[in-house]
């Protein structure tokens, strides 16, 4: 680690320290033998507090936040004055203001602390606060006005909220576990709204959550949203910094992938694990990782803990809690709590972030399930504890129908009905099982194995090859294993959708789709999956009737299975809206989209792919309709999003570029469409095999929308009879798509006069027109 990233680390830590001796501590431990760092630290913490004289040996003794700028009695920006400072952090202090113009009310104003690029934060702070203007939610306290002070340090205007932090406020009034939960499910919408605006938290705690009571009715309000966001943006040269890694946020309620380091970057999933601490602060009166601990173990011991070392049980934490403790007086430790708040909890603080709810919605949803005496989806649905679920959620039903039942089950005993029942779950488990040996057995012997130096049947092997062999041999290999030859089916077929090879794609899941419907039934999650497989290649071949019903049929399976809104069936029900779209006119299918945009961002979030897929099909029709600006926007917000997802070279941001470059060639804007398609297609060498069908219309798009209006025809006949033979040879999409262009550049070429290279282009154009395969098969 260089030596300024350690200087930054060391500095924001120090600087969120209570008191000089804890300082001097820190610092000790931290920089060890290194005294030339310390002193480089040491400084710039003086910078940093010079006017609130917080060092030893600094004037000024305490520090006092009215002291920053002496502001309190000033006018900032013409239209606040500054009344008291109502709270402090390590990078900003906040004051209690008059606003006078254009309406009076009172506002928190929060500036930022010298020593920072007043003109790059500005511009930053700009930009996130358009962001946040967008956000209306009642659990979000909004952000105002930004700018900046004579001094030119940049300061917020924010809805002033008087409250207490939510973990003060649930202990001061000794909620029950019902009521805490309550308040968090509130909390959890706010930041969901917040997710679905494109603004991540990444400071997520007690403090930044009041609550304040309108009536008698208790309102959680998220603060400073955005605002560490924007402060923690890499910033110029001309900050105390340049370059470094960044330990952003607090570390009790750090995400492991905040306090890594490692290069991840810091998604909403970061703000649910942030969560998931807030959540079990609420029901065991304290956070995971005392904070005050985690500060004194030391930098890396610190970082081992957040990343590797699993909490404790809420429910042991809870158990162990001084009786009659006021911050968790009113909590009950019983049963349920250990069994089914445990696994939510722990859900949301999973290490890796791929097992944590996705969305700060599904987290609530769970919550929302337990208080309802629901199922949650963090638990096992095993028929045990469904029905358990059941009783409890009927007690006064169950108790009767227990007191009618002793007869029936005196005369029932003979019968076994519970016995066939067992069986049946035992005849599943081994069922499963097996499949799952067929399988593994199957990848080592048939694709694995042949890959490896010791083969002897077929030494050097490719990896195509071997998966061609392999995917042959099916059905000689898993003759009498039905479910495993599905599940290898379906697995292939998932790799030849990925290859663009539609015939072999199709064969697969035909096969698949038959095997699960005979043997595991249709309201297997199995069957579900193939017909969402089979939907998506229906897509590929602009099938858009047979893609809605594929994927209508698997949303109803996973509806049944999983519940209505979790993820499963509403991402199937989605691309069942989009493909029903694409087949109804504009003023019809906005609605459509509109609806499935809508259920995604509450159950899944804006991020996923269905959802991009979603606004991109918006887009479209927004660029048929003549509104290029309103496209051009929405696929900006798709490149951003697959961008953070997936990263740069992911088929998502690459497709949003590609959107882009056609509303700039509908534009007229040609230069700039084809740059933007020649980019595109570079990237896509580097990620796809030569010749695969997404590079290939992404050159006939080139070709239709920025040569042939230009009437650049013999560079667009060159392009095409390059592409002939693996267009023509290729699949009925590609060839289809190419023989339009090529009719397309020979009418305009001869419309405007021919050439000299013309007579060439059109004997070769005319017999591929001609030749039996241009129609397609």
């Amino acid at each position: 680690m260089s030596n300024s990233n350690r200087e930054k680390e060391l500095f924001e830590h120090a600087v969120e320290l209570d008191s000089p001796a804890e300082r001097a501590g820190f610092l000790k431990e931290a920089c060890g033998a290194d005294l030339d760092l310390r002193q480089r630290v040491e400084a710039l913490l003086a910078v940093s507090d010079a006017a609130a004289g917080f060092l030893p040996g600094q004037p000024g003794g305490a520090r006092d936040p009215s002291s920053a700028e002496g502001v309190v009695g000033k006018t900032i920006a013409g239209r606040y004055k500054v009344l008291e400072p109502i709270g402090e952090g390590g990078f900003g202090v906040v004051y209690m203001a008059e606003q006078t113009a254009p309406i009076r009310r009172r506002v928190a104003l929060k500036i930022i602390k010298p020593g920072m690029d007043s003109r790059q934060v500005i511009g930053r702070f700009e930009a996130e606060r358009q962001a946040l203007a967008m956000m209306n939610d009642p659990n979000i306290a909004q952000v105002l006005d930004a700018g900046a002070t004579e001094k030119g340090h940049p300061f917020f205007v924010m809805e002033l909220v008087r409250g207490i932090p939510i973990t003060q406020f649930c202990a001061e009034r000794e909620l029950d576990l019902e009521a805490r939960l309550t308040l968090f499910v509130k909390v959890c919408s706010a930041v969901q709204h917040a997710h679905q605006k494109g603004i991540i938290h990444r400071d997520l705690k007690p403090a930044n959550i009041l609550v304040t009571l309108h009536g008698e009715e208790p309102v959680p309000k998220v603060i400073d949203f955005g605002i560490a966001k924007a402060m923690h943006e890499p910033l110029t040269d001309k900050t105390l910094f340049t370059h470094f890694q960044q330990f952003l946020g607090t570390p009790a309620y750090m995400s492991p992938e905040q306090a890594s380091l490692s290069g991840l970057d810091v998604d909403t999933r970061s703000d649910i694990y942030s969560l998931g601490v807030l959540l079990y602060e609420l029901v065991t009166g304290g956070p995971p990782f005392d904070a005050k601990s985690l500060l004194g173990s030391g930098w890396e011991a610190m970082r081992k803990t957040l990343c590797e070392r699993e909490p404790e049980r809420p429910s042991t934490r809870l158990r162990r809690a001084t009786h009659g403790a006021a911050n968790v007086r009113g909590i009950r430790c019983h049963a349920r709590l250990a069994r089914e708040l445990d696994l939510i909890v722990l859900k949301a603080l999973e290490k890796d972030r791929e097992r944590r709810y996705p969305t700060a919605n599904g987290l609530a949803a769970d919550v929302r399930r337990f208080l309802q005496q629901e199922p949650v989806t963090a638990m096992p649905p095993s028929l045990t504890y469904q029905l358990a679920k059941l009783g409890r959620r009927h007690r006064k039903a169950v108790v009767t129908g227990m007191a009618f039942g002793v007869v029936l089950l005196m005369a029932a005993l003979t019968g076994t009905g519970l016995a066939i029942r067992a069986r049946q779950a035992e005849t599943v488990a081994i069922r499963e099982a097996e499949a799952a040996r067929n399988v593994s057995e199957f990848l080592w012997k048939e694709l694995l194995r042949p890959l490896t130096p010791w083969s002897h049947t077929n030494p050097g092997v490719s990896l195509k090859a071997a998966f061609d062999a392999a995917s042959d041999s099916i059905p000689a290999r898993l003759q009498g294993q039905p479910l495993a030859e599905a599940a290898i089916r379906l697995s292939f077929a998932r790799a030849h959708l990925g290859l663009a090879e539609w015939d072999r794609a199709e064969t697969n899941l035909m096969r698949a789709l038959a095997l699960q419907r005979a043997h595991a039934g249709t309201w297997d999650e199995r069957t579900a999956d193939v017909l969402f497989q089979a939907g998506t290649l229906r897509e590929f071949q602009s099938r858009w009737v047979d893609a809605e019903a594929a994927f209508e049929e698997a949303a109803a399976i996973r509806a049944q299975i999983f519940g209505p809104d979790h993820p499963e069936p509403v991402v199937a029900r989605a691309k069942a809206a989009l493909n029903r779209a694409r087949q109804l006119p504009a003023d019809r299918a906005e609605p459509v989209l509109s609806r499935a945009s809508e259920d995604l961002m509450r159950f899944v979030g804006a991020a996923h792919h269905v959802h991009r897929s979603i606004l991109n099909r918006l887009g479209e029709l927004h660029l048929k309709g003549g509104r290029p600006e309103q496209a051009w926007d929405l696929f900006e917000q798709t490149r951003r999003l697959a961008q953070e997802e997936e990263g740069d070279l992911s088929s998502g941001v690459l497709w949003s570029l590609e959107l882009k470059a056609r509303t700039r060639a509908h534009q007229g804007r040609y230069a700039e469409a084809d740059h933007a398609f020649q980019e595109v297609e570079a990237l896509r060498k580097q990620t796809l095999r030569a010749g695969h069908d997404l590079t290939l219309k992404g050159q006939l798009l080139r070709t239709e929308l920025v040569l042939v209006p230009q009437r650049r025809f013999e560079e667009a006949a060159t392009v095409l009879l390059d592409l002939a033979d693996v267009a023509v040879g290729g699949q009925s999409t590609v060839r289809a798509e190419w023989m339009g262009t090529l009719e397309a550049v020979l009418s305009g070429w001869q419309e405007h006069g021919g050439g000299p290279e013309f007579e060439t282009f059109r004997d070769r154009a005319l017999s591929y027109l001609a030749a039996p395969t241009a129609g397609g098969r």
